[in-house]
């Protein structure tokens, strides 16, 4: 994974969690499976060290210290700074998003896939975040007709793109 440089406040993979190329699709995951394991409670009673596994999310666990799932306010940063543009690469079609200082990255849109096997089209990218509107869901991008910040139920399997920060 290389980190993308668009000119936000956060670095953009280069390619889907699961992926080796830009087109690539990559793997589908469930929200549970991105989030870290053991929240802020469980990680203070507990009697125990917990593994660091159990505590960062896939992103960190895949990739090391600084990559992170994206939270809704880094998606939100890339709809509303970074122009969108469809085109075909390859044999796929592919959204690309360019940002302010020129550099690009390409969304793939591999769908998603709920608990019944039922996929939908277009491209379906998780947050870190929960979201308010109903708390068996949490934020996504979701690229179709048109790009927007949604929600979608925890257990439906999509796209992961990570974030990279120094901080």
């Amino acid at each position: 994974m290389v980190a993308i440089d668009l000119g936000l406040s956060v670095m953009w993979g280069s390619c889907n969690i699961g992926a080796k190329d830009i087109y690539e699709e990559g793997n589908l995951y469930t929200w549970k499976e991105i989030v870290a394991k053991v929240d802020n409670l469980t990680a203070i009673f507990a009697p125990i060290v917990i593994p660091n596994s159990m505590t960062c999310d896939l992103a960190e666990r895949m990739f090391g210290s600084g990559w992170q799932v994206p939270t809704k306010e880094h998606i939100i940063e890339l709809m509303q700074n970074c122009e969108f543009e469809p085109i075909w690469l390859g044999t796929k079609f592919i959204m690309k998003a360019t940002g302010p200082n020129g550099n690009s990255i390409y969304l793939p849109l591999a769908g998603n896939r709920d608990w019944n096997g039922a996929k939908a089209k277009g491209g379906f990218y998780w947050t870190s975040t929960k979201a308010i509107e109903d708390d068996s869901c949490a934020y996504q991008l979701r690229i179709y007709d048109q790009i927007i910040l949604g929600y979608n139920d925890v257990d439906v399997c999509q796209s992961v793109r990570p974030v990279y920060s120094a901080k």
